[in-house]
């Protein structure tokens, strides 16, 4: 500090402030103009940790740090005030924020006595507000976050704040708001009613109101909705969860993730599988799959056919001996190097066949992995290309003949590339040149211009020994070194015939050699016809005497190469070096259906597929520029649009020099083997992958496969397994079952859903479905058994409380049957009893009147008469009289109505048909026309039983007009031999529908219920038949001999309705129908099928065989018609109990498959008959109606 301080030490001046400094919280010290401490309090102590005698003469420098206190001791001399915040050490090392304000202390003269600092500890507050700004940095950053992962989410999210307003929407959840416009901001609730329908908008709106409140989850695996905007069908998995915002609030944010894209890939990937189960069922190729150690588990029955050798023999390692020797140690090492990188391979080799004979292969195969990235192995496929490979040899050895005819023939051959030529030829015939002839007249210089175009690309031996160059290389490129002017006249006229595609012959021509020696020659040359053509235009240059034997030579040869590449199997083609087209063999325009002008260049790519034409383009290009040989695997569009998949390959042809000079390519047609490769690795998929249990074992009944289902459900490892007889599977009782099974395996049948016990590893007891198919070698003999086994404990205990709840209920249902039919015999007791009591009151009624008020009125009447002529004379009397006699009159006519319908008159007098004629008129006064017709004049009917008819014609006829909406009906009485009366109300109203028939002959529906139930206690019955639109037509049907109607069962409804309504009512009740099928649909389309006949009626559904029995046993039908395949128990055994408990009914069967045995054993079991489900809708009804043909039900009355 300053040297102006005064060094007196500052007693007097800090002695009132002594108190204050020993009871004050806060550290205070002080220090001297020198800087040094010279007291300080207990609270300074503490704060610090420094004693008296570590502080007092020492600076702030010891706890500050140097820099600190120059730095405070600035300020304080500067203004003689200190104010901030500082860190310290404490004694004990320990760094503290401190809050500092001094002061200094002055003496009269204004010098400074001494400065007195006051401190606080502040690292709590410090800690806190540190704290404060890393919580805000947090929440910042959790903010940003949570920003970016909204918006950036691959799936959709998006959040709902406090106020339910849409905050946040990720771009994978635009589509979903695609059109709600403005989004964010908006009130959630409307947002969700204009893009959902009802309920499922307010539905979500309460779920999210609820998470909100509750902070409770709500997770949505699967909802699929129609939506209100668009229409379309969209299906979510969506989850919503509270959290809080950055505002700090709760909010709800919601993850959904749309699963329409997976259910259409789930529906295609179903189809998928079940085309592979096809085409796995149907390779051509031969197929295997081997495990993670390289063994081999399998192997088709193409290869077994095709190898001739068994399972015993190929499975493991030993397919390899079928492998040629020389090929084997190559295939091996091959194939141990991508078992080990788990990579696919494709190699070629000699397969040994059967016959001995080694075929070429291609082996492909791909790795299998589990769903957890395990590996499990390879499946692959091997295809013989023994004919691709003889085509490829032969394109081989004909190019190599083509060579060496081109090298070794005696005449002079030169391929010049004349490209440059042909964009000249273009570009004249776009300036509008036709005639080219006429052109190089007018520009002669023309000719000379147009020599270097052409460039020599090869020559042969003949050539360069005929021309005395020293090499190939002497004689390629520009054509001006061998020309001399004469020439020029001959390369016009070659010039010429190409533009016109006319081929030169034997043209003289002078030319020279390298060392300038003239040399007289004949020019041939072959215009080219082609695109490709024009960069391989062959010239041969001979002498006079050499000229026809090499021309003969290599005509020939140009033959064969033609002849070989049309007829080989494969499509093949031809390149110049950079690339462009020139030639296809035959095959490929048969196939393509297009031409070579076409296809020449580059216009193979109209038939390549869009979706790969551009990686076809690169990969081509790339060999190309490389000088590589190209392979690639791409489809092609055939003549009829259908793309098929080929092997394509092309290779370098070279010159002396090493240079590419063309390229020769095939394409080899490989969709069935790439469709089999597809098919075999999924079907190694379904099979590793299967629940159920699938087992191989030999007819020794020794296991030789085992699957992952089999290792769950019997708890044996595969390798545990295989080796071991099955018999380890079956608990002592059980193993005799193994020979009867083998015994069926070994005649060729097939044991399906056989139920069984089997034993766990553990011991524990299974219940087994099980299915068992024969395994056959490449001669078809049986060498084993496929089995797959399911377990059906579950299923066994629900069976067993389904039979004991079935007994528990059968008794039951017999204890209610048995009340029920007592309680009805009392009912109808009842209701006859009524019936009788009813008419005999109208008949007393009747009677009363017409012996009372009847008289009465009639004398009334007389008397009245009598009075009128008394008093005839007194004029005031005589319309009171009148009056009078009227009210007598239509009082008298109405009692006589009354009487007659209480107790109708011609009933009592001329019997029921008169009757009816006399009701006839009574209607017709009312507006309904009633023609009544009979085949009798008198019935001999009890009277209470004429009159329940009379009564029960007339309420039909009240029904007619109330609720036909005709004026007319139709009223006949037929009495039959039988001495059955039969009267039937028709008319062509609006008819009715099945279902309203039904419900009308229900309780509830007193009218047609009280007349069914009155002729029901006469022994009688009441048939209704009825349409839409066609009219209604009820029969009564009413025993006169005290014999009993044709009844109905208890319970069960006359009602029935038929197609041909007009045809009159069929006299005779339906055959009864009980359809069993475990199939809704199934039972509801026989149910269609057999309602378009009124001779039939189906009675009751049942979907298992308990159900049928019991429904059996209370309907009571003619005919039973049952599915064979029910679950628990079949069709076949299903008739075999219902044959026992009920001889008399007749059982039809029904399969998807009439085969043999299944119909001999159907009939066996006592059935009638087998139908195919294909033509029930066309047999079963004649097969119903013939079965039954001597059923008296089938017989009219």
């Amino acid at each position: 500090m300053s040297s102006s301080f005064n060094p007196n030490r500052p007693d007097a001046a800090l002695a009132p402030y002594r108190a204050i400094f020993a009871n004050a919280t806060d550290g205070i010290a002080v220090i001297d103009p020198h800087g040094r401490y010279i007291e300080q309090n207990l609270a300074h102590r503490v704060m610090l940790g420094y004693s008296d005698d570590d502080l007092i003469g020492h600076t702030p420098a010891l706890h500050a740090g140097e820099e600190v206190f120059q730095r405070i001791a600035k300020e304080l001399i500067d203004t003689g005030r200190f104010r901030g915040e500082l860190r310290s050490r404490r004694k004990d090392g320990r760094w503290i924020d401190i809050a500092l304000s001094a002061f200094g202390i002055y003496d009269d003269h204004g010098d400074v006595l001494c400065y007195v600092g006051m401190k606080r500890d502040i690292t709590e507050r410090k800690k806190a507000e540190e704290a404060a700004r890393e919580t805000e940095d947090a929440l910042r950053a959790a903010h940003d976050s949570f920003r970016r992962l909204v918006e950036q989410s691959p799936f959709g999210v998006y959040a709902v704040d406090a106020d339910f307003r849409l905050v946040q929407v990720s771009v994978g959840a635009q589509k979903v708001f695609k059109n709600v416009r403005p989004l964010l901001g908006r009130d959630f609730s409307d947002v969700l009613r204009q893009i959902w329908p009802e309920p499922f908008a307010g539905e979500a709106v309460a779920r999210f109101r609820h998470t909100l409140e509750t902070g409770e989850p709500y997770h949505a695996p699967s909802t699929v909705e129609q939506r209100n905007d668009t229409g379309v069908v969209e299906a979510y998995d969506w989850k919503i969860e509270r959290l809080t915002l950055p505002d700090g609030r709760f909010g709800v944010v919601c993850h959904f993730y749309d699963l329409s894209e997976r259910q259409r890939y789930e529906a295609a990937l179903r189809e998928s599988e079940a085309r592979f189960h096809h085409m796995a069922d149907n390779a051509p190729v031969m197929v295997w799959v081997t495990e993670p150690d390289g063994t081999c588990s399998f192997l088709s029955r193409s290869w077994y056919d095709f190898t001739g050798q068994t399972p015993e023999t190929g499975l493991g390692f030993g397919w390899t001996n079928a492998v040629h020797p020389d090929d084997r140690a190559s295939a091996e090492r091959t194939f141990v190097e991508a078992n080990h990188t788990h990579r696919p391979f494709r190699l070629e080799y000699r397969l040994r066949r059967h016959d001995g004979e080694y075929r070429w292969a291609i082996d492909a195969a791909t790795p299998r992995f589990s769903s957890r990235g395990d590996f499990l192995g390879y499946i692959g496929s091997v295809i013989d290309i023994t004919e691709r490979k003889h085509a490829e040899q032969a394109l081989a050895s004909n190019e190599e003949r083509y060579r060496h005819i081109f090298e070794s023939t005696g005449v002079s051959l030169f391929e010049e590339d004349w490209s440059s030529v042909r964009r000249w030829f273009d570009g004249l015939r776009a300036d509008g040149v036709t005639d080219l002839s006429g052109y190089l007249d007018a520009h002669p210089e023309k000719v000379v211009k147009t020599i270097p175009l052409v460039r020599i690309t090869d020559v042969n031996d003949y050539a360069m020994r005929l021309f005395q160059a020293p090499s190939k290389a002497a004689l390629l490129g520009a054509l001006d070194r061998i020309f001399v002017p004469e020439t020029i006249a001959v390369f016009r006229e070659e010039l010429i015939a190409v533009w016109e595609g006319r081929d030169l012959h034997e043209r003289p021509a002078s030319l020279r050699t390298i060392n300038d020696e003239p040399l007289p020659v004949l020019f041939t040359l072959k215009a080219p016809r082609h695109a490709d053509d024009w960069r391989r235009v062959l010239v041969a240059v001979t002498d006079l005497t050499a000229l026809r034997e090499a021309e003969s030579a290599v005509r020939e040869s140009e033959e064969r190469f033609r002849t070989l590449a049309d007829n080989m199997s494969q499509f093949a083609w031809m390149a110049d070096a950079k690339g462009w087209l020139f030639w296809y063999n035959r095959r490929w325009f048969d196939y393509t259906g297009t031409t070579l002008e076409d296809m020449q260049g580059w216009g193979w790519q109209k038939v390549h597929h869009p979706d790969h034409l551009h990686r076809v383009i690169e990969k081509w290009q790339t060999a190309i520029e490389a000088g590589d040989a190209w392979e690639d695997t791409f489809p092609l569009r055939g003549r009829n649009g259908e793309y098929r998949w080929f092997l394509s390959r092309a290779v370098p042809i070279r010159d002396a020099e090493g240079d590419i000079v063309h390229w020769f390519g095939t394409n080899t047609d490989i969709t069935e083997l790439r469709e089999a490769e597809e098919a075999q690795a999924r079907l190694a998929a379904i099979v590793t992958s299967s629940d159920d249990a699938i087992i191989g074992n030999d007819l020794n009944g020794i296991i030789t496969s085992w699957n992952r289902g089999a290792e769950r459900l019997y708890g044996y490892t595969e390798q545990e397994a295989v080796g071991r007889s099955i018999t380890v599977l079956m608990p002592p009782e059980r193993i005799d079952e193994v020979p009867a099974i083998l015994a069926r395996i070994e005649m060729g049948e097939s044991v399906e859903h056989y139920e069984t016990i089997r034993r766990r590893k553990d011991g524990t007891l299974l219940d087994i479905s099980l299915t068992v198919s024969p395994i056959r070698d490449e001669q078809g003999r049986i060498i084993g058994a496929s089995k797959v086994g399911r377990d059906i404990t579950e299923r066994k205990r629900h069976e067993e409380e389904l039979r004991r709840w079935k007994d528990e209920l059968e008794v039951r249902v017999r204890e209610r049957t048995s009340e029920l039919l007592a309680t009805q015999g009392r009912l109808m007791t009842l209701t006859s009893q009524l019936s009788l009591t009813e008419q005999h009151e109208r008949r007393k009624l009747a009677r009363d009147l017409h012996d009372y008020l009847a008289q009465m009125l009639a004398v009334g009447q007389m008397k009245t008469g009598m009075l009128k002529k008394k008093i005839s004379s007194r004029q005031d009397a005589s319309p009171l009289l009148h009056d009078l006699d009227k009210v007598f009159q239509e009082a008298l006519v109405y009692t006589r109505t009354l009487i007659a319908e209480l107790s109708p008159p011609s009933l009592q007098d001329s019997g029921l048909p008169a009757a009816l004629k006399w009701l006839a008129e009574r209607f017709e006064k009312d507006g309904l026309k009633v023609d009544v017709r009979s085949d009798c004049e008198s019935i001999p009917l009890q009277e209470e039983n004429a009159v329940v008819v009379f009564q029960a014609v007339r309420e039909l006829l009240f029904n007619v007009m109330k609720h036909a909406g005709v004026d007319r009906a139709t009223v006949t009485v037929t009495r039959d031999d039988d001495d059955l009366l039969r009267v039937a109300v028709a008319d062509r109203g609006k008819g009715s529908s099945p279902e309203a028939l039904q419900r009308s002959a229900q309780p509830g529906h007193l009218g047609l219920v009280s007349v069914r139930e009155r002729f029901r206690a006469m022994g009688g019955q009441v048939d209704v038949v009825s349409l839409p639109g066609q009219g209604t037509t009820v029969a009564l049907l009413l025993p006169i001999g005290g014999k009993t109607a044709r009844r109905e069962e208890p319970g069960l409804s006359a009602v029935t309705s038929r197609a041909d309504a007009g045809n009159g009512i069929r006299e005779r009740t339906p055959l009864r129908v009980l359809l069993v099928d475990d199939h809704r649909l199934m039972r509801q389309a026989l149910r269609d099928i057999l309602a378009v006949d009124d001779r039939i009626r189906v009675v009751g559904e049942a979907g298992t065989c308990e159900e049928a029995l019991m429904l059996a046993a209370n309907v009571a039908p003619d005919v039973v018609v049952t599915d064979i395949n029910l679950p628990a128990v079949d069709g076949i055994e299903t008739t075999k109990r219902v044959k026992t408990l009920y001889p008399h009914m007749v059982v039809i069967g029904l399969s998807a498959h009439t085969v043999d045995h299944l119909k001999q054993s159907l009939l066996s079991a006592g059935a009638k008959t087998l139908l195919s489900k294909e033509c029930a809708a066309e047999e079963l009804i004649p097969t119903i109606i013939e079965s039954c043909s001597e059923h008296p039900n089938n017989r009219k009355a």
